[in-house]
C-alpha cells in the first residue's frame, strides 16, 4: 500500500455516505478506490502488476456495481443523474482533485471533469476476446454553477463500446489522460471497540493467573 502513502490525491471510499441532499450513496458493501489514483494508466498494465493495486486485493468492479453506484445519486429510480447534487458528489470524492481544478479545453468552454473514461468489468463482460475491456462513461462538466454528468454515463447498463486494454485511443476516446479505473475490494474488518476491551481484559487475567503460578511454584 506504499503506492497509496505516497500519493496525496489518493483515497479509499467506504462505509456510509450521503450526498448533500441527503441521498445515500450505495457502494455495495465494499471499499472503491478514487479514480484518480490510477488516471492515464492502461488496463493491461494494471493486470500486469504495475502499482501493485492488484496484488493489495482491489479487482476491477462490475458493470453492475458501478451501475448500482451512479443509480443510487441519481433523482429517482431509472432517471440518469443529470442532477447537481449526484454529479457533485461523485465529483468531488471520486474525480479529486478534478472538482477543485476542472479542465477547461478551450477559452470560454465548460469546466469538464479531468476524467471521461474508465475501465470497469470482469474480463468477459462485454467481449469474449481477452485483449478487450468494457469501458464505462463519467465525463462531468460545471454549466452555470450546476454540475451534470453525460447522458451516457456509466451506469447506464448497456456499456455500448469497449476499448482494447493496451490502446492509448480509439475513434471516441483521445488520450489515455482521460482513463481512470475503476476498482474495489473487500472492506478490511476493524475489531469493534468492545471486542478490544474484551480482549485487553482477557490478556490482563492471563498475566496476573502467570504470575500467581510462579508464585506458588517459588515458595
Amino acid at each position: 500500500m506504499s503506492f497509496l502513502a505516497g500519493s496525496a490525491n489518493a483515497a479509499i471510499i467506504s462505509g456510509t455516505h450521503y450526498t448533500n441532499e441527503g441521498k445515500l450513496v450505495n457502494l455495495s458493501g465494499l471499499e472503491w478506490l478514487s479514480w484518480d489514483v490510477a488516471i492515464g494508466k492502461s488496463r493491461a498494465s494494471i493486470e500486469a502488476g504495475e502499482m501493485g493495486l492488484l496484488d493489495a486485493g482491489w479487482r476491477y468492479a462490475t458493470r453492475k456495481e458501478l451501475s448500482d453506484l451512479f443509480q443510487s445519486v441519481a433523482p429517482a429510480p431509472g432517471q440518469s443523474p443529470l442532477n447537481s447534487d449526484g454529479t457533485k458528489w461523485l465529483w468531488e470524492v471520486f474525480d479529486n482533485p478534478s472538482f477543485l481544478a476542472p479542465a477547461a479545453p478551450a477559452p470560454g468552454s465548460k469546466l469538464m471533469s479531468r476524467i471521461k473514461y474508465m475501465f470497469v468489468g470482469n474480463d468477459g463482460e462485454c467481449s469474449a476476446h481477452a485483449d478487450e475491456s468494457c469501458i464505462a462513461r463519467w465525463k462531468a462538466f460545471s454549466d452555470d454553477g450546476f454540475g451534470n454528468v453525460d447522458k451516457n454515463a456509466g451506469y447506464y447498463p448497456t456499456y455500448s463500446y469497449r476499448l482494447l486494454k493496451t490502446s492509448s485511443s480509439s475513434g471516441i476516446v483521445a488520450s489515455t489522460s482521460e482513463f481512470a479505473h475503476v476498482l474495489v475490494r473487500a472492506t478490511t474488518a476493524v475489531p469493534e471497540p468492545s471486542s478490544l476491551a474484551m480482549f485487553a481484559l482477557g490478556l490482563i487475567s492471563w498475566v496476573r493467573y502467570r504470575r500467581r503460578s510462579v508464585r506458588v511454584k517459588c515458595g
